[in-house]
C-alpha cells in the first residue's frame, strides 16, 4: 500500500517535472494525467 503512494508522488513529481520543462505543449495532456493518477490513488487508498 505504502510503496503505491510513494509510486504515485514519485510519478506525480516526474509529470510536475515534465510540465514546468515544457509548459506550452504537454501541459494540458500532463494535467489530464497527473489529475487520472491522482484520482487512480484516491480510489486506492479509500
Amino acid at each position: 500500500m505504502m510503496r503505491g503512494k510513494i509510486l504515485g508522488y514519485a510519478l506525480l513529481a516526474a509529470l510536475l517535472f515534465l510540465a514546468f520543462k515544457d509548459p506550452t505543449g504537454a501541459g494540458g495532456t500532463v494535467r489530464d494525467i497527473a489529475d487520472a493518477v491522482g484520482e487512480f490513488l484516491s480510489a486506492l487508498t479509500r
